[in-house]
């Protein structure tokens, strides 16, 4: 499968030349997800063995989760430098959980929050709301959030990513995950069986 075969791909830019063993090029066109994979955690990850890596792949996860969150905190003025830290009182998450459903937290949430009981509440609004949202949240409280759980926290966030990123997308996700992945190992054959 070529990732400019895949139908309803959004062709971005058409003018990379791709060599071919014989010598010769051709004009080759970039999807969305082929750009995405040409971005240094999509390089990294490319030629990375996750085995022995889990470090490394963290930190790749961390940095692409909080270029998403950022972007869609941008009109709060709140930003994520550290998921250890910048998600333990709660205002983060509430904040980003708002701007995703684009409707109020029912019940507000402390946006001064002062003590550990409210960091606590905080969390878990958000998490209600983001239940109430039928998105199933495994394994993650809001003691984990209080508490730092990075992992934890990566993972709600990729919770979030499917549900209003790629959920919300016209592009099929297996399409779209098809697409990175020959995007990001263009020698490898990608097809359409998992097994």
């Amino acid at each position: 499968m070529d990732v400019k075969d895949i139908k309803g791909a959004k062709v971005t830019h058409a003018g990379l030349l791709k060599h071919n063993s014989d010598g010769t090029t051709e004009t080759q066109k970039i999807t969305h997800a082929g750009l995405v994979a040409r971005s240094p955690e999509g390089t990294a990850a490319k030629g990375m063995n996750i085995r022995g890596n889990e470090d490394l792949w963290v930190e790749i996860q961390a940095n692409t989760f909080r270029n998403w969150v950022n972007e869609h905190l941008r009109e709060t003025g709140m930003q994520v430098h550290d998921w250890a830290t910048d998600f333990c009182d709660g205002t983060c998450l509430c904040a980003l959980v708002e701007n995703l459903q684009t409707r109020p937290l029912k019940p507000s949430w402390n946006r001064r929050p002062a003590n550990q009981h409210h960091y606590l509440e905080n969390a878990t609004t958000a998490l209600k709301s983001i239940e109430a949202d039928h998105i199933k949240l495994v394994n993650i409280g809001n003691v984990d959030i209080v508490n730092g759980n990075i992992k934890l926290i990566l993972g709600l966030i990729w919770s979030l990513i499917v549900r209003y990123q790629i959920g919300r997308s016209k592009f099929p996700p297996r399409k779209l995950m098809l697409a990175w992945l020959q995007a990001a190992l263009p020698d490898c054959r990608i097809t359409n069986r998992w097994s």
